[in-house]
């Protein structure tokens, strides 16, 4: 049955729908082909005009849901202009939150997403991960942990989405001090920021989050950026074990204090200590990494 342009766009959108309609109630993996073109009044046959594939389909999906959480937290941005920006941050964070929560979309992303994007060609999936300070690696090293331990200890939504905000905002801080590119390891940072979301899901307050950090920050700082590869992987889980150590370092009464390294009195002039390290201190490094990696430098 051939069908005009209008029909194939409705039918397409109506697929999309009873897709992740079925996608937050019994799940991708419990929903058949026929179920949906059943629900959508097509027959089997007539599903691949539209999509190659049931992966595909929920694909689409997972743009969708991508592209409506970024618009609720870009709506939240312009309606809070005036704001300072970390609240104005915060607000937006917190927005895109409240979305995944009240549509359930994150129902489908936690159960169904990672299998859905490893059984899809990879020339398909070109959907960025969540990204924090420019960074995908920085992304998932200031969320997944955090989420991750929030389900380990049966936190609920609201503690969990307060303390993704906790580590997205400590992570934006300290790279607010070190700039766009250095070659100073990012992953650093997010594993802090995490460190510091866990700390809060624990029940810390703003002192041990930030014991938290500066023990981290303590342990970790100096670790080069030589590019993304696979050993990005082990300093990211180096990262966040340090950023857990800092924690449960301040819990038992030890923490690194001013005047060990580059750690100073107090936080915020340790983040900044953090801050010229790695804008000031390693420009030098940066030259020489790109001279060995291009082969212009090589003992």
């Amino acid at each position: 049955m051939a069908f005009t342009e209008e029909q194939n766009e409705t039918i397409r959108r109506d697929l999309i729908r009873e897709a992740r309609c079925c996608g937050v109630t019994v799940g991708m993996r419990k929903t058949s082909v026929e179920q949906l073109t059943e629900a959508v009044g097509i027959s089997k046959g007539s599903f691949y005009k539209f999509f190659d594939s049931k992966e595909l389909l929920f694909f689409a999906v997972l743009e969708d849901i991508h592209t409506e959480c970024f618009a609720a937290a870009q709506k939240s941005l312009q309606e809070n202009a005036a704001i300072d920006p970390a609240s104005r941050t915060a607000a937006a964070i917190l927005a895109a939150c409240r979305w995944l929560s009240e549509t359930k979309a994150f129902v489908f992303i936690e159960n169904d997403a990672e299998f859905l994007l490893h059984r899809l060609p990879e020339e398909v999936c070109e959907l960025p991960v969540v990204i924090v300070t420019g960074s995908g690696n920085q992304g998932i090293t200031a969320s997944v942990p955090v989420i991750r331990y929030a389900k380990h200890i049966g936190a609920s939504d609201e503690q969990l989405y307060r303390a993704l905000l906790v580590s997205d905002l400590v992570t934006i801080h300290q790279k607010t001090g070190i700039g766009r590119l250095s070659a100073y390891c990012g992953a650093v940072s997010a594993g802090c920021g995490a460190g510091a979301g866990i700390a809060y899901l624990l029940g810390g307050d703003y002192r041990a989050i930030a014991h938290t950090i500066v023990n981290a920050v303590a342990i970790l700082s100096g670790t080069i950026c030589d590019g993304a590869k696979p050993s990005c992987a082990a300093k990211i889980a180096s990262a966040v074990e340090a950023g857990i150590l800092g924690y449960y370092m301040y819990v038992n009464d030890q923490q690194f204090r001013g005047g060990d390294g580059i750690v100073a009195k107090g936080v915020e002039n340790t983040i900044r200590n953090v801050g010229l390290l790695a804008s000031q201190g390693m420009k030098q490094t940066d030259r020489v990494i790109l001279n060995i990696m291009t082969g212009d430098q090589c003992l």
